[in-house]
């Protein structure tokens, strides 16, 4: 029987400017890192709406013939079980589940 090799997986903690990074393993102590380090990315931030919805009409202009929707078809039951059957076992989310489950 073969061995199962088991790898770490880590992520350093977020540090201030002159400190030493805190090394952490557990997996909601990752997953409060990753979201602390990414959290200004995704945070809310004002824009001038005027300015993107020009830049859209612009956008939208130039390609528009690349947006014809018209032959395209809803997914069909069908399309789901093929969707299902090619999902790889992953876990999404906190609770750690894996998708087979």
């Amino acid at each position: 029987m073969a061995q199962r090799e088991e790898t770490s997986t880590y992520w350093y903690s977020h540090v201030d400017e002159g400190e030493e990074p805190t090394l952490v393993t557990d997996p909601v102590q990752i997953q409060a890192a990753l979201q602390e380090h990414w959290a200004p990315i995704y945070a809310i931030m004002a824009i001038d709406v005027d300015a993107a919805a020009k830049l859209l009409m612009v956008y939208r202009g130039r390609n528009l013939d690349k947006f014809n929707f018209t032959n395209l078809s809803l997914p069909d039951r069908e399309d789901f079980l093929i969707a299902i059957r090619k999902a790889k076992h992953s876990a999404p989310g906190r609770d750690g589940f894996p998708y087979q489950a």
